[in-house]
């Protein structure tokens, strides 16, 4: 079945996410970790990201306007896991970091109003809508 992706650009590798299959299982864990990014001024966190293509453990710090992400990938749609190990520290200003899932996380959110979709549990949902408000920046890739 054709659906759309965003793509992750980690260290110049593309990752393809696919919105249907890749951030609807990425998104619980996501919104969590951009609401603490944006709610303090340092923190270190540990992500383990459990889509069948998508599967990685990411450990996160950030500090002074600056995340760090050292990440160990165990599956990744395209066959680039060795080259994302290889690769598999990101540090970038924090602000543009969210910036860039903004965008992606608003796509989320359309998507799921023009669904007319009832979720029984909108706390994500909610949570997702209040990352896109916090982030005034718009990202490079998704805007």
């Amino acid at each position: 079945m054709e659906t759309e992706d965003a793509v992750l650009s980690w260290n110049h590798v593309p990752i393809l996410l696919n919105y249907k299959y890749d951030m609807s299982t990425l998104i619980d864990d996501l919104v969590p970790l951009l609401k603490s990014l944006l709610s303090a001024d340092e923190g270190h966190t540990l992500v383990k990201w459990g889509s069948d293509t998508f599967l990685a453990h990411w450990d996160v710090r950030w500090s002074k306007g600056v995340v760090s992400i050292d990440a160990r990938w165990s599956e990744v749609s395209g066959g680039y896991k060795e080259l994302l190990n290889e690769r598999g520290k990101v540090e970038l200003p924090l602000a543009s970091f969210v910036a860039e899932w903004r965008g992606v996380l608003a796509v989320i959110a359309d998507a799921i109003e023009r669904s007319g979709v009832e979720l029984d549990d909108d706390s994500t949902l909610r949570d997702l809508r209040s990352v896109v408000a916090a982030s005034g920046q718009r990202g490079r890739l998704y805007a």
